[in-house]
């Protein structure tokens, strides 16, 4: 008879490679959407209401393509695969600038606020540090306040740069604090987080920070909000 050991490790491959299938099979149909969008962007005779509603397709279906690259690289991670990365020279504002534009047509109520030092630098991989933005940013309009602010704060050192996201909702108990970038965790407190509430999206952003040699920690109180805060090295 198979060990209870084994069957569990089969039941946790079967699991990736369920998971690993799925997001590739979704990839196809996204494509093709996106390829139906940037055709619809050509035409002349859109009128301002059909401009705004491609905008919002467009971010939808960015926001799914993130969802389904999370998916992929959390399968990645249980293989013992890791992450790759290539860095190259990035200006962390503009970065920045876009991603927050992005999310300012996927929520419209929602004020964005960002403030930065000029001429941020560094060589880091665009790819990973968007997937990083976007995980953030959308944890924090999720977290959040459903009309309320999130402020996004760019700091400039010597070596290193400094990425800061704040929402004033609910704060983030202590315990959970402790298991917060586990890829499941149980919040003793269930009127304010329910289990799985901040998703995988903070396991890749753990992952990406560490594959820039850098560093993420959270400060979270009733009184002040939630403040996730990234330090990466500028080379």
């Amino acid at each position: 008879m198979i060990s209870l050991t084994r069957f569990q490790e089969k039941l946790n491959e079967s699991k990736n490679l369920f998971l690993g299938i799925l997001g590739h099979d979704l990839r196809n149909p996204i494509s093709t959407i996106k390829g139906a969008h940037s055709l619809l962007k050509l035409s002349e005779n859109l009128s301002e209401k059909g401009k705004k509603t491609l905008a919002y397709t467009e971010v939808s279906v960015d926001r799914m393509t993130s969802l389904i690259n999370n998916l992929l690289e959390l399968t990645e991670l249980r293989l013992g695969k890791g992450m790759s990365f290539q860095k190259v020279p990035i200006d962390l504002v503009e970065l920045s600038q876009n991603i927050i534009h992005e999310h300012e047509l996927a929520y419209p109520q929602i004020e964005f606020v960002l403030s930065f030092d000029d001429d941020i630098h560094g060589n880091w991989d665009r790819l990973r540090l968007s997937q990083m933005m976007n995980n953030l940013i959308t944890n924090a309009v999720k977290h959040g306040s459903s009309t309320g602010t999130v402020q996004i704060t760019l700091r400039n050192y010597e070596r290193h740069a400094e990425f800061a996201v704040h929402n004033n909702g609910s704060h983030i108990p202590q315990e959970v604090l402790q298991k917060i970038f586990k890829e499941r965790f149980t919040s003793g407190n269930k009127n304010e987080l329910k289990e799985n509430s901040y998703g995988l999206g903070l396991l890749i952003v753990k992952e990406i920070v560490e594959g820039h040699q850098g560093e993420i920690h959270v400060e979270s109180t009733p009184q002040t909000g939630t403040t996730f805060i990234i330090t990466l090295p500028k080379e």
